[in-house]
C-alpha cells in the first residue's frame, strides 16, 4: 500500500495530488483510501489542509455506507415482522 502522492508544478509551486491514492468503488477501497489519507498526512507528503479536506470528504462518502447497510438491516427487520405476522 503505497502512499505515496504524485506531485505536478503548479502556479504557486510543487503540489501534492491524489492521484492513486484514493479509490472509492467499494467501501474496503474508501476504508483503505482513508488510512492512505491518514498515512500521508502523518509522513507530512500532504498538507494540513488537504488532509482536512480529504478526510472531511471521505467521512461524508464512508457515511452514504453507513445508510446503505442501515437501510438493508431496516428491510431485513420489516421482512422478519412480516414473516412472523403471517404465522399468527
Amino acid at each position: 500500500m503505497d502512499t505515496e502522492l504524485d506531485t505536478y508544478k503548479g502556479g504557486r509551486g510543487n503540489k501534492a495530488t491524489f492521484k492513486g491514492l484514493v479509490k472509492l468503488d467499494t467501501l474496503e477501497d474508501a476504508k483503505e483510501s482513508y488510512a492512505k489519507i491518514i498515512k500521508a498526512y502523518l509522513k507530512g507528503n500532504i498538507s494540513e489542509n488537504m488532509g482536512r479536506a480529504a478526510s472531511y470528504l471521505l467521512t461524508g462518502y464512508l457515511g452514504y455506507f453507513k445508510v446503505l447497510k442501515d437501510i438493508q438491516i431496516e428491510d431485513r427487520i420489516e421482512a422478519i415482522e412480516k414473516a412472523l405476522e403471517a404465522k399468527k
